[in-house]
Formats: structure tokens, sequence, C-alpha cells
């Protein structure tokens, strides 16, 4: 994500209420649904970027409250504290319902081995692996259906991420989702799938809290 936020306090009326009617009709193209709330405002999201590295918590521990706040990681990058804390409960519930079309998985790398860390897919296109290789694909490889669609709720605390973060107007048109077990990690690597780099990343953590690197 950018270093830089966006400032909508020097937009006028009719510009802010143009750019939330171009928000508003990409969310009904991408998800079928009408958006419950448009806004380049913290929407809640915790937002990071990073891997899990160390659990900080037990799993019976409820954590403290978290009072939003931006950590600029460098060029192009910040976590958003707190962003997504009461929204929480909603996005674990679009998840519930997610899994029943398109349940989650443990892929393979392409050489071989089962990852631990079990993933689903939703919007135009899915993340996936096997021994062929990474890629995205607009096809659930073990179903042969299209991805579920991407719920209007993900859509716009994406979008109000980025907007956050200094990517306006960013539309998402795919979400991985990463489910860590007890046991289950992710090692350092990089990513080298995207062909359009101008689009920011925006990743959500939802559940214990845990140190990124």
């Amino acid at each position: 994500m950018s270093r830089r936020r966006e400032d909508r306090s020097q937009a006028t009326p009719g510009q802010a209420g143009a750019e939330d009617g171009q928000v508003e009709a990409a969310v009904r193209r991408a998800t079928g649904h009408r958006p419950t709330a448009i806004t380049a405002q913290p929407a809640n999201l915790d937002c990071a970027v990073g891997q899990v590295t160390e659990m900080t918590s037990t799993l019976f521990e409820t954590p403290p409250p978290v009072e939003p706040w931006s950590e600029r990681l460098g060029p192009g990058a910040a976590r958003l504290h707190g962003f997504a804390l009461p929204e929480a409960p909603a996005l674990i519930a679009e998840v519930a319902r997610l899994i029943e079309q398109a349940p989650f998985r443990h892929r393979l790398t392409p050489s071989g081995h089962r990852m631990s860390v079990a993933m689903t897919n939703c919007g135009a296109r899915g993340w996936v692996s096997d021994r062929a290789g990474y890629r995205y694909a607009p096809l659930d490889p073990e179903t042969g259906r299209p991805w579920p669609p991407m719920p209007a709720r993900f859509f716009e605390l994406a979008h109000a991420a980025a907007a956050q973060a200094g990517f306006a107007g960013f539309l998402p048109d795919a979400c991985l989702i990463n489910r860590y077990l007890p046991a289950a990690r992710m090692s350092l690597h990089q990513d080298r799938d995207e062909r359009d780099l101008t689009a920011p990343l925006v990743s959500v953590s939802l559940g214990l809290p845990a140190v990124f690197l």
C-alpha cells in the first residue's frame, strides 16, 4: 500500500458524489449487490502486509480493544491497525457462506509439497497452485465451476482500505482467503503473479494477535 493518504476534505460535494457513484456501479458489476456503505475513511479493516511469524496470544485469550492507527512500513506499504475490527464477525460470516460453495483446500506446490495453509477464493478469478505451477484461474480446478462472487462487503472494505493508503479508485476483482490453524505456517516469499503493478494488494488479517514480518 502507498504511504500517501487520500485527503477527501479537499473534494467538492459534487466530486465526492461522482466518485461514490462510480464505486457503487463497480460494486454492482463485481458482486451483483448494492453496496452497504461507500467510504474512503477507515472502514474497520485491520490491513497488514507481511507474514505471520509468531503467535502472541493463547487460543482462549480475548485481545484488548485496538484503537485504529496507521503505520508506514516503507514506500508503497502501510499497516492500518484495527481497521477491520468491528467488521470481523460479519466478514467471518461471509467466509462461512463462501466455503459452502468453494471449500477450503490444501494446495500443492509445484514441487509436490502439501501446503499447511488452507485456501479458497471468491471473485472473477482465484489463485491456485498445483504441480502445473502458480496461476490465477477463472474456474475452481476441483469442481470446474466459477468461484463464488465477491461479497459486496469485501469489495467495499478493500476499496476503502486502499483509499486510506493512497490508492484511490481501486476496484478489486479477486480475493484469496487463507485459513491458518495451529501449526500452519507461511515462509517468507515474494509473489510475482501480478501483471499490473500499479494496483495495491490489500491484506485483511482476522483472529489472534500476531507478529508480522
